[in-house]
């Protein structure tokens, strides 16, 4: 792979990290980001011998971006270092005659301290205390598979320990970084069901309306039958499968009952208000919707049907619990917990730019909860740059 290649990956990479912090971008949106991207493993963030050509135009990019980072936003010490190589390409512009190498090393050496100052040891620490906050204000165990959540544990404490080693270099700590960022990505979530929210609101629509659900004593003979399921209900250690086998048996029962045509109705009102609770149906695919919809319309079908006809009852009850799984897995997607980015809190005689101690961020509007520090812009600016030059 060629330097130019190399740079663009670390560079995206980097950005990748911060871009996860972006209030405005959702958890499938930032997995999208990442299964673009080549794997972790892949990105090499030493740079070797630049091997394509650079001309003043990517020294004068450098410089540009360079005047668009808020140090605020970076450490003390990282951002002297990218400085320092700002004033470096600033004095390099001023010969004349500049050699191809002059210009290489000048570039790299502008890359190296931006990814550096992402990359730091500081940096790190900082963003791990943040990190084990998260998880554990944030992260509900019970949710997620036991392999990925382990994956993401052991990725954490890798990073704890090379940070707790003064041996450590910080390319193994780079690595170990990126990894807890890869297995944040890749946490899973167990199977969702939602056959116990499904069966609470059937049993809460025929709590309440014994006697117009069925057609002359059919709720006599329901009663017994009812009060069975409702103990699988309230069981605490019933499982997913006993609660979904709870579901159709309810229903099939209903209907032998004697299942009136306001017990139909009854039926699916109850769970449609269940699954509006709990979603937003406006805002989610319009395929998992309409299947959902599909579903409701086939029970209400099925159940008003004069002939009792158990395969359609089981399948119609299967296809409503699988479509409402289908949105209830979305909304966990939607809603999965993102960690914070480390909070730069500046001194208050650190006022660049003339600011007043309680003037905000103008990259952010609040200095104080930085989303997206400009330095990812200049890096993803640098990285879409370098991006479009051609290979010798």
């Amino acid at each position: 792979m060629k330097l130019k290649q190399k740079i663009c990956s670390a560079l995206v990479a980097s950005a990748l990290l911060l871009s996860m912090y972006a209030v405005s971008a959702s958890a499938s949106a930032a997995q999208n980001f990442a299964d673009s991207l080549p794997p972790v493993a892949d990105i090499n963030p030493d740079a070797p011998d630049i091997d394509f050509e650079v001309t003043r135009e990517d020294l004068k990019f450098c410089l540009e971006y360079f005047e668009k980072l808020n140090p605020l936003d970076i450490a003390d010490e990282s951002y002297a270092a990218i400085k320092a190589e700002a004033n470096k390409i600033q004095e390099l512009l001023k010969k004349e005659n500049l050699t191809q190498e002059e210009m290489a090393s000048a570039l790299e050496g502008f890359f190296l301290s931006l990814h550096n100052a992402l990359y730091s040891r500081d940096y790190i620490a900082r963003d791990m205390e943040n990190i084990d906050t998260w998880y554990a204000e944030e992260i509900d165990e019970s949710l997620y598979r036991e392999d990925s959540l382990a994956a993401l544990k052991e990725a954490m404490q890798n990073v704890h320990a090379l940070l707790a080693d003064p041996n450590s270099n910080i390319e193994e700590l780079n690595t170990a970084y990126q990894a807890v960022y890869q297995a944040i990505l890749n946490l899973d979530y167990k199977t969702v069901s939602s056959a116990k929210g499904l069966l609470g609101a059937v049993i809460q629509y025929f709590d309440g309306n014994p006697e117009n659900c069925f057609y002359g004593t059919g709720s006599e003979a329901f009663r017994p039958i009812f009060a069975e399921i409702k103990a699988v209900y309230t069981d605490k250690d019933a499982t997913d499968e006993e609660l979904s086998d709870a579901l159709l048996e309810l229903i099939r029962s209903a209907k032998i009952c004697g299942l009136s045509n306001t017990g139909v109705s009854g039926i699916a009102v109850a769970i449609n208000n269940f699954v509006k609770d709990t979603v937003k149906l406006s805002k989610y695919p319009e395929a998992l919707v309409t299947e959902y919809r599909g579903a409701i319309g086939e029970l209400k079908k099925v159940l008003s049907d004069k002939e009792f006809l158990s395969d359609k009852i089981i399948a119609a009850v299967n296809r409503l619990g699988s479509s409402v799984d289908a949105l209830f897995t979305y909304k966990l997607e939607e809603e999965k917990p993102k960690p914070k980015p480390p909070i730069v809190k500046p001194d208050n005689d650190k006022k660049p730019n003339n600011q007043s101690s309680g003037s905000k961020n103008p990259a952010t509007g609040d200095a104080s909860n930085t989303a997206l520090p400009l330095a990812v812009l200049g890096l993803s600016a640098v990285a879409v740059a370098l991006g479009k030059k051609k290979d010798k």
